[in-house]
């Protein structure tokens, strides 16, 4: 795994002169990115939209998932848990958890001495998440909160998951040093996401099918403009991401061991597992404690051990 990892971040990646940088080139003005194109033709910001439409289409967002992956999203779930090497005794985060259906599965692996989170921007997505855990008497706890700035103490976790959100969270580096921060010494982080493909025609098709197919179908289905702009948003957000090697090397940056790096579909659909390797250290990203969605304001059981929350903020 480590062989192919390193495979990865060490093929050249050529990019036309149409694809969207990071970052300036040299001698170059600053670069708008595609995503921020579509917010500002709508008039909106990154946060707003995401919380506005993804507030609106819950009822639909699991069906555009799935369109979205032709079906594959709930399989690749299940790789992205598989992959992580879960613990029955863990304590288990699942990042931008929405309606909770990866963290669900995450869940049914723990026995008592483990516990799992969800935290979300959306208090709607964790309402829903919630009464979906208690109809199948999954024991989990629900958070709103940001991932730049996690409510959480420092070492807190065994395991993160990202699921199809990764692109959604903020910069990169920013969220990854967040990530490890939380994680403890030797903790994985297991993200599954579409990425930016390499050119080529399979790449190519993939960009299409996004663009084009799922807004429209996913439009005429549902009736709900909210859908349909969502629709319309996700395929930026891939052409912003980052390409594989990029991630690799981000990864690293932030004090990852990238154990897996493997393509999923047609290279636009990748499964990552790292593991944390430097010491843990507090930081200001840990202020601040969300509303519960228990109606009380600490987390029960994993707070009432003091292992998660910040100290003075219990």
């Amino acid at each position: 795994m480590r062989r192919h990892a390193d495979e990865i971040q060490h093929r050249s990646i050529t990019r036309s002169q149409s694809e969207v940088h990071y970052g300036p080139l040299p001698g170059q003005a600053a670069v708008t990115s595609a995503t921020e194109q579509f917010l500002a033709r709508l008039g909106t910001e990154r946060e707003t939209f995401l919380r506005d439409h993804f507030t609106a289409a819950w009822g639909w967002y699991e069906r555009l998932s799935s369109l979205c992956t032709a079906g594959r999203i709930r399989a690749w779930r299940e790789e992205c848990v598989l992959a992580c090497g879960l613990r029955a005794s863990d304590r288990v985060l699942d990042l931008a958890t929405g309606t909770g259906p990866l963290l669900l599965g995450a869940a049914r692996t723990l026995d008592p001495a483990g516990f799992a989170v969800g935290l979300d921007l959306s208090l709607d997505g964790l309402i829903d998440a919630r009464a979906a855990a208690a109809a199948r008497r999954v024991r989990a706890e629900w958070v709103q909160g940001r991932a730049l700035s996690l409510p959480f103490r420092a070492g807190s976790f065994d395991a993160v998951l990202v699921s199809f959100a990764f692109r959604h969270l903020g910069v990169p580096p920013e969220v990854l040093r967040e990530l490890h921060r939380v994680l403890r010494p030797g903790g994985r982080l297991a993200i599954v996401d579409f990425l930016r493909p390499r050119p080529g025609l399979m790449g190519r098709a993939g960009l299409a099918y996004l663009f084009w197919v799922v807004p429209l179908v996913s439009g005429l289905l549902s009736r709900r403009r909210a859908v349909y702009r969502l629709a319309r948003y996700l395929p930026h957000t891939i052409v912003d991401a980052p390409g594989p090697e990029h991630l690799i090397q981000e990864l690293r940056a932030a004090g990852f061991v990238v154990e897996r790096a493997r393509p999923l579909c047609a290279g636009i659909v990748w499964l990552f597992v790292g593991r944390a390797t430097r010491g843990v250290e507090e930081t200001t990203g840990a202020a601040g404690v969300p509303e519960l969605l228990s109606g009380a304001t600490r987390m029960t059981g994993a707070n009432q051990r003091g292992e998660i929350f910040p100290e003075g903020r219990r």
